[in-house]
Parts: C-alpha cells; structure tokens; sequence
C-alpha cells in the first residue's frame, strides 16, 4: 500500500470526470469451497503447487493451491459422473480422472482447459495412473481389464483382461516397463486375491503374487521401483511389502482393522503413509517395518493419503467430505481445505458490504469476510441443520431458521458484532425455508412448511405459514394463514408495506399451491395470488420500487424432468403476468439489484442430457439477457443462494457442491477499474499509464469512451483509488 501512495502522490494532479459502465463475464474475486459428497480421490501435482480433489457424487473435481489453501478452480463437465480416481501426468500439465460411467477425462488443470474424454464401453474406472513418461494412461475397469491410451492422441493402445473375478488396484512401476494389478481370481465361493505384474508392452503377465483372502485393494511403487507394498481387503487388514525382482514378501504392517483403502510411499522410501475404512491414517516406517504413528482423521472411511513432493506434508481424504494436510514427520494437522461439507443452503450479505452470514446445509453459522472469504467467527454446532438466514438492516443482528427438532423449529436473532443470543423465536414445528427483515428493522417475517406423504391419507402438509415477529421483544405479532403447501422464500418490499411469499410442491405430476402470495402488515388475507400452472415457485422478491414481483419457478432438483422453468414478472396492482424469462431449469434464486435495473437469477439447469449450474444476468428494463456464468457455478449441483454486497459491484453466491463464491457484477464495476476485477489498484493505473495518449474504439483504459486515453482517463484512476480493494 506503500508503494501505491507514493504513485499517488507522483501522478495526481488532475481532476476526474467521466463514468463508464461495461457489460464483461464476470471475475472471480475468492472461492471458499469443499465437496458435497465424500471425497473420494486427491491427486497432488509434480511441483506440489497445486492439490486435485474428487467428491464421488457431487460430480466436481477442486484445485487448490497448497500455498495458501484456497479453492483455486472447479472442473466440472456437463457429462462428468461420479469420479473414482484421479492421478496427475509427470510434468503436471494434465490430470486424469477415472469416473463410475466408465469415462475418463483429462484436462489442463492449471486453466481448466477441457482436453478430451477417453470412453471405454463399460461402467466403472477404479483406477488411473500415467506412465512415467507420460505418454501413455493405463486405465482400470470394472470389466477386470487394464486399457493403455495415448495420452497425446486418446487412441487405445491395448487392453489386459488381468483378473478372473474382479479388478481392484492399479499402479505403473516407475521405469515404465510394467503395470502391477490387484484383484481376484478364481470362482465364487472359492476366490482368493492375487497381485499380478504385466508387460507394458506386451501385455504379459510376469509375475504373480498371493492368494490372499480377498481382493488386493491397493498397490504403490516405491520411486525406486525396487518395492512394491499391498493393502488388503477387510478379510485381510494387512499391508504387505514386496520385493519386485523377487517376488518375496519382505515385510508386513499390521494395526488397520478394516481394509485398506490406499498406500503411498514418502519420496525417500523410508516412510509410507496408509488409509483405511476404519476411518485411521497410519505412518510406518519401512526399515524397520514398524509404525510410527496413526491418527484418527476421518469420520467413517478414509479414502486416500499421499506425501508431498518434498516429503513434509501428508494429505488425506474421507467420506465425511474432509481433506486435510498434516506434518508427515508428526502428525499434527495443519490445515482442513474443505470449509464447507455441504451444499450451500442460504447467504445473506450485511448492509455494509463487509462479512456475510453462510450456512452450509449443516448446524453452523459462518461469518466471513466479504474482502478475502476468510471465516471471521462460527456460530453453533445447533440442533438442527440452518436453511434460512436474514440480516437486519443496520447489520446488528442475524437471523437463522431451519428444521425441527421434536416438532419445533426455533428461530434465532444473534448480535453480529459478538455472536451473543438476543432472541429466540418458539411458534414453527415444520422447517423455516425463508426469513427477512423489514426494512427498519423492526419486525422479521418467517415461513416455511414441510412435506410428507401416508399411504392412508397421500400427501400431507405441515404448518405452511407465514409469521411476523417483533424483534426487539421477541414477540408474534401476527400469523397469515392460505399457503397449503411449503413456503420456500419470503420477501419484504423495500418500503415495508407488503411481504411477497413463494411456495408449491410437485408430486407426481399434481402441482400442490405452487405460486405466490402478497400480504400486507395489516390484512390477514392476501392481497394477490399468483398461481402457476406447471412449476413449483422457489424464490420471490420486489421490485425496487414495489410495483412488481419475479417469481422464480421450475423443480429445484434433478430427480424430475424440468417443467415450467422460468421467472416470471406481475403486476402487482393488476394481477397480470407481464413477462416470462424463459430458462432450461429451476429457479432457485431470484435478486433485484437496488436500482431495478438487473435482475439476477440462479439456476439449476438441464440442456437435455445434463444438469448445470448457471448465473443469468438480465436488463429489467428491456427483458433481455445480457450475461451469463456457467462455469464455477456448482456444476451437477447448480446455484444455490446469492445475495448482492452493497456496492452491487460483488456479488456472494453459493453452490450445491459445497463453494461460496465472491465475483464481479458482470452488469457494472468501479469507474476507473481498467481491468474489471473489482478493485482500483496499481494495475489500473498502469495500464492507464502504458497507453497514455493512444487513441481507438476499443481501448478498455479509455474509461469514458471518447477513443483517446487521456487526463479524463488517468484522473478517474486516481480518484476512485483503491475502491473495492481489500486492506493491505
């Protein structure tokens, strides 16, 4: 910051004038992030910058930075299943994964660059490994063969029919010359578990080792190539250690209780690090082969540990959607990369633009910082999963709701600046699905409602009811009864006099009260009812001027073909749908900016073959779509919540494979913000600076647009600096 106030100082002597306002895809400021499902794979790349991490059915693969720890990209396509395996090629420029479709993709993992899928015509890759060259992949299957692919090409090469009953491990030995394969043979009741090592060439088999009782579950080289280690299936807990000129077992390692999930060796071979289902990481030390030291890291199964390339980190993963870094020498973990472990169920931003309340779909309440996604404070664990959180106007105070616990469904009022309890708000017994604060604070309106069927009576609905409290004692101040199904979101209009309620349930092709309601304080009755004839609503506010409501619409899960997926406009005072946007999947979010100008919406989205997420940007005042974002939006899982910070240059957005996400508004940015990404900084200024005096049409340092970068230009740099940054 230093630096900059003495460029400051050198260069500032004009006066601003001028405004600008581009329409760009939007930058991505931080990403916050973790897996909604367990995480299956990880995969850490040759100069160890970077860690992959695979959740089994979320459908995503994350990159990290192992810097600092951040959630650097996502890789998630359209067609990608649930990935079972991940490995990076030696040079670290691509990274294969292996999924339970029996695909495999490979990408440019350091820009996220599509490269091509490799499709074998069976379900199931267990297991991926490049050569050490990396000119070729060897692929595991389902259907007990091995496939070798050009890596260059994605040509198939060969395929070894390797095992008789079932394929379990992989692992190409570190001259390239073979491939070690684990598994089972003989027939049913009758199979044992076997090691085979085949030519990478040829495809002969020249070694076999076992039986064992069961399958080998995992196999890993020593970088020598002179050891092999095996680990065994439940029946066999037993880590085994092999010559590979011999053949002969020269050790073994016995604490794991249940089967072995993964091994790795340390660079130095003197260490190996093991993962099993029974939920324990353990070390051992090869000579002698002794332990060194277990930790119970993971709840349920551990899926999978690796060294660092250096050999001081240890990385693991598990089923309960953790990846953790640990010191290798002694255990002490360091850091747990998945701050969210599941998908994203509500954000709001404060008015002042500087934390934002998250809940992940569990029992905490995160406060983080708007400026770097770094988590301020936690509030609980509470009884119950929080679907539902508000912020007073004044920033003072948050509220959260959620589901029941023995019939009841509490709200909460805390004190923002401490975390302390002000209120709690006893009236719900079925979950709270939508809170929101009048716009002075006083009063809080909830709703919610639930679902459930009986085979006597069908299907049944629980307290679909609006409630407005008063905040500053705690008290119901009244209940509006109509919604006879679930109420999903609930809106105040900005000058207090009306609030908006969405709701609906789909079921089997009958629509059960799907569409929205307009209450005012004083009426128990509503003043408009806007009911959908194909969809479900999902979510609803205001115009800014309170004239018209947008209802998002459309199922909100995959589970049923999308029907009737739009946003909606109506007229208020007439009662008349006025426009339809038109999407490809549920809306699960709709927010106007304070000006009326943008509405933005988050989708769920299906193109006919696949689910995605997407951020749809439009101009209010002409209907039209003018951006789009469907890359870091979820993927499978889709957009979740979103909430515009004050500037409404950042948005927070959060996604149903467990990220939060803090972006530019592609719709407007700093004046003077050359670069658009959502801070006025030293680069601004220099590319201001570069371009001095040229002239053109298209120049993005002309910031008020008459074809020359010139004083205008240079002094709005300088005036608006250091606008949207975050403190140095």
């Amino acid at each position: 910051m230093a630096g900059k106030r003495a460029l400051l100082t050198a260069l500032f002597a004009v006066l601003i004038f001028g405004a600008s306002l581009a329409q760009n895809p939007p930058t991505i400021k931080w990403m916050a992030g973790g897996h909604a499902n367990g995480v299956e794979a990880i995969a850490q790349s040759p100069d160890g910058l970077w860690l992959a991490t695979a959740g089994f059915c979320d459908r995503t693969i994350k990159i990290w930075s192992t810097l600092t720890g951040r959630l650097e990209r996502t890789l998630a396509r359209f067609n990608l299943g649930c990935v079972r395996t991940l490995a990076f090629s030696p040079d670290g420029s691509l990274l294969a994964a292996g999924e339970a479709w029996g695909q495999t993709h490979i990408w440019e993992p350091r820009v996220g660059n599509y490269v091509r899928t490799l499709a074998a015509p069976v379900n199931g890759v267990k297991a991926v490994a490049f050569s050490p060259d990396g000119s070729r992949l060897a692929t595991a299957h389902d259907d007990r063969r091995v496939r070798l692919w050009d890596v260059e090409t994605g040509a198939p090469i060969a395929q070894i029919l390797v095992h008789s009953a079932n394929l379990t491990a992989l692992a190409f030995r570190p001259n390239g010359q073979t491939i070690a394969t684990g598994g089972l043979d003989g027939t049913f009741p009758n199979n044992y578990g076997t090691i085979r090592v085949w030519n990478a060439t040829t495809g002969a088999m020249v070694q076999e080792i076992g039986p064992f009782e069961g399958p080998v579950r995992s196999l890993a080289y020593s970088l020598d190539g002179l050891r092999l280690c095996s680990g065994g299936s439940s029946a066999d807990p037993v880590i085994r250690e092999w010559s590979t000129l011999t053949g002969t077992q020269i050790g073994s390692f016995h604490g794991h209780t249940d089967e072995i999930t993964s091994i790795a060796y340390a660079p130095d071979g003197g260490r190996m690090v093991s993962t099993s289902s029974d939920g324990t990481v353990r070390v051992w030390l090869t000579i002698p082969h002794a332990p060194a030291f277990s930790v119970i890291a993971h709840r349920g199964r551990a899926t999978q540990a690796l060294y660092s390339p250096d050999g001081l980190r240890l990385y693991t993963s598990g089923d309960d959607r953790a990846v953790f870094e640990w010191d290798a020498n002694t255990g002490v973990q360091i850091r747990d990369y998945a701050e969210y472990h599941n998908p994203i169920s509500a954000i709001a931003v404060s008015p002042s633009g500087d934390i934002a309340a998250v809940a992940a779909g569990d029992d905490l309440l995160r406060i983080i910082s708007v400026c770097t996604g770094q988590t301020q404070a936690v509030l609980g664990p509470f009884q119950s999963r929080i679907r539902a959180i508000a912020i007073s106007p004044d920033g003072s105070l948050i509220a959260t709701g959620g589901d029941p616990i023995d019939g009841i469904a509490d709200i909460h009022i805390w004190r923002s600046s401490n975390g302390q309890l002000v209120q709690t708000l006893y009236g719900h017994y079925a979950t709270v699905r939508g809170l929101a604060f009048s716009p002075d604070g006083t009063m809080l309106a909830s709703a919610g409602g639930d679902a459930s069927y009986e085979s006597t009576q069908g299907y049944r609905f629980t307290d679909c009811m609006l409630r407005l409290w008063i905040v500053d004692t705690g008290e119901l101040y009244t209940e509006y009864q109509g919604h006879t199904s679930p109420i999903r979101s609930v809106a105040f209009s900005r000058n207090g006099t009306m609030i908006a309620t969405a709701s609906g349930y789909v079921a089997e092709g009958t629509l059960y009260d799907c569409g929205a309601r307009i209450w005012t304080l004083d009426s128990f009755d509503p003043t408009r009812r806007f009911l959908l004839s194909e969809a479900q609503a999902n979510s609803v506010d205001f115009s800014p001027d309170g004239l018209r409501v947008i209802i998002g619409q459309g199922d909100e899960s995959p589970d049923r073909y999308p029907i009737g997926c739009q946003a909606t406009v109506w007229n208020i005072q007439t009662g008349e749908q006025e426009a339809a946007l038109p999407h490809t999947g549920g809306v699960n979010v709709v927010k106007f900016s304070d000006d009326g100008s943008t509405l933005a919406t988050g989708v769920f989205e299906f193109d006919g073959s696949s689910y995605f997420g997407s951020l749809n940007f439009w101009d209010f005042n002409l209907r039209t779509l003018t951006n789009r974002i469907d890359l870091e939006t979820g993927g499978f899982q889709g957009v979740t919540a979103m909430s515009f910070a004050k500037d409404e240059i950042q948005m927070v957005y959060g996604r149903g494979d467990g990220a939060v996400v803090c972006a530019v508004n592609p719709r407007g940015y700093w004046q003077g913000d050359v670069d658009q990404d959502g801070c006025i900084d030293d680069y601004d200024l220099a590319r201001v600076l570069m371009r001095f005096g040229d002239f053109g049409p298209s120049l993005t340092e002309d910031t008020n647009r008459d074809f020359r970068v010139d004083d205008v230009d240079l002094a709005t740099v300088l005036m608006n600096f250091g606008l949207g940054c975050c403190p140095q």
